[in-house]
Formats: structure tokens, C-alpha cells, sequence
């Protein structure tokens, strides 16, 4: 069976999305998360919606990089208006007491970008999109209380479909145990898969639709084909592959707030999966 995969990250910057269209129109990804709050992402859209293979888009929330959609946000921003927020801030931030107006500005934000990406999915498309495919940057849609917030508008703007991160535990054949990467993706696959757990069963509960397998986040930036070969064993009609094949501009640092950001988005790995993506 061939394998199509996911990437994420489209619109973040206009490298990104530009460079994502060429990799698309020839190669094996089958949809696409578009970030909503760091460049105009209309021209991206209406381009993916003319390309002869069809491109599902999902909307791909994001509460860390850039600047917020939402005016007069006074906690989750710093001095200059950009985010200020980390997977482990988001966190804390629902198990802490003292941060009510935090999820506030967080619940309106997550609106935002909903009703922001459907204004301009119709507007690329000229068709209305009533339905809405979800999942996050750094996968923050899995911190249960922000799930919670997600459900609570599952209804109003029809979201048929959120990501699972139910990954088999599998090593790519570029792994290297040496490396600091490996034990930092190790940790986040033992959080993420815990979150899953419970939330697969809010899924459930609230008729949600979602990936059965999920692969991206042992070796995120590592796959390859040895590795595909492997995931294939799987129920791919069911599966989520997700990778990172663009690598960005230095330049383009200005949209996501803080220079040092970038170099998660400059990895020479990233060709790697551009590799996987193209053959």
C-alpha cells in the first residue's frame, strides 16, 4: 500500500509553504496543518486547493510560536506581543492554582484561530469548509485541559477529527543513542502517550474521530525508509506518518519572536524526511 504522509508546520513562514507546495505537487505527503498567526496564509491556501492531488488541511493550532490572533491578551504574550508560553508552561498552567485569566486568554485564543482558519479556507477556496480536521503545534492539543477547552467547541464549528499520538514504540536505523535528541523525543513519547490514554476516551465519549496508529515523535527528524518499511506492518487506512520536510529561512526568525527559535526549523535532518516525502 502507498504511504502517504502528514506535515505539519504549513504557512509557518512563506519558505515553508512555498517550499511544502513544491514537495506536495510530486510527492507522497496526503495532507498538510496550516498555522494561522505568523504570515498570511490566503495565497498558501488557494494555491493548495488548485493542486491537481488532493491536499486535506488540517488546522494546526498554536499557543508558543509568533504572535496571537486575538487584541489585549496581557498573560500569554510578552513585552513586544509574542507568545511566552511552552508545552511545560501550558501545562502547569492547568494544574496550578492562580492562572484563571491565563485560560482565558488561552480558551479565546483557540477561537481565534478556529474561526480565523475557516474565514480563510472559504475565502481560498470559495467553497464553505463545514468541517474541521484539528491537531497542534508541539502537539499541545494533548495537555488534557486544553483538550477539554477543544471539546467544549467541537459542536459550534463541526470538528470531525483530532489527532491521537498512539505511537508503536519503533527506531529508526539513523537512531543514535548517543545523541541528546533521542532522550528528549523518548521523554515526550512517555508524556504524550500517558495524555493519550485519557484522551482517546474523551475522543470516543464525545464521537470524535481520530488516527488509530500515529508515527513522529521517537524519531521525529530521523525517518527513513527503513524505518517506513517497518511502519507499514500497520493499519496505514488509519495511520498518521508525520514529518518535517522543510527546512526554513534564517531570516524569517522575525515571525516567530525569538532568533534562537528558528534553529528547531533550520535542522539539515529535516532533508531526511524531504527525501522520504519526494521519492
Amino acid at each position: 500500500m502507498q504511504v502517504q504522509f502528514h506535515a505539519d508546520d504549513f504557512c509557518l513562514t512563506k519558505k515553508i509553504s512555498s517550499r511544502l507546495l513544491e514537495i506536495s505537487k510530486k510527492g507522497r505527503i496526503g495532507s498538510v496543518s496550516c498555522i494561522v498567526n505568523t504570515i498570511d496564509i490566503v495565497p498558501s491556501l488557494k494555491k493548495i486547493s488548485k493542486l491537481k492531488k488532493k491536499i486535506k488541511l488540517h488546522l494546526h493550532l498554536n499557543l508558543i510560536d509568533g504572535k496571537p490572533l486575538s487584541k489585549n491578551l496581557k498573560k500569554i504574550v510578552d513585552s513586544k506581543n509574542y507568545f511566552n508560553m511552552s508545552f511545560i508552561k501550558l501545562f502547569l498552567i492547568g494544574i496550578l492554582p492562580g492562572f484563571s485569566i491565563h485560560k482565558l486568554e488561552i480558551e479565546k485564543e483557540i477561537e481565534q484561530q478556529i474561526k480565523y482558519f475557516l474565514k480563510c479556507i472559504n475565502l481560498a477556496s470559495k467553497t464553505k469548509k463545514n468541517v474541521l480536521y484539528l491537531d497542534s503545534h508541539l502537539h499541545i492539543h494533548t495537555i488534557p485541559w486544553l483538550l477539554d477547552i477543544i471539546l467544549k467547541l467541537r459542536k459550534k464549528y463541526n470538528i470531525v477529527f483530532i489527532r491521537s499520538l498512539d505511537e508503536p514504540f519503533i527506531l529508526s536505523s539513523v537512531t543514535n543513542f548517543s545523541k541528546f535528541w533521542f532522550y528528549k523525543n523518548i521523554i515526550k513519547f512517555v508524556i504524550l502517550k500517558s495524555f493519550n490514554i485519557f484522551n482517546k476516551k474523551k475522543l470516543l465519549k464525545n464521537k470524535i474521530n481520530t488516527n488509530k496508529f500515529f508515527f513522529g515523535i521517537i524519531n521525529s527528524g530521523y525517518m527513513d525508509q527503513i524505518y517506513v518499511k517497518k511502519v507499514k506492518k500497520f493499519n496505514m487506512k488509519n495511520c498518521q506518518i508525520l514529518i518535517h520536510p522543510v527546512i526554513a529561512d534564517k531570516k524569517e526568525h522575525y515571525l516567530l519572536g525569538k532568533k534562537e527559535k528558528i534553529y528547531y526549523f533550520l535542522s539539515k535532518q529535516r532533508s531526511i524526511e524531504q527525501r522520504l516525502a519526494i521519492k
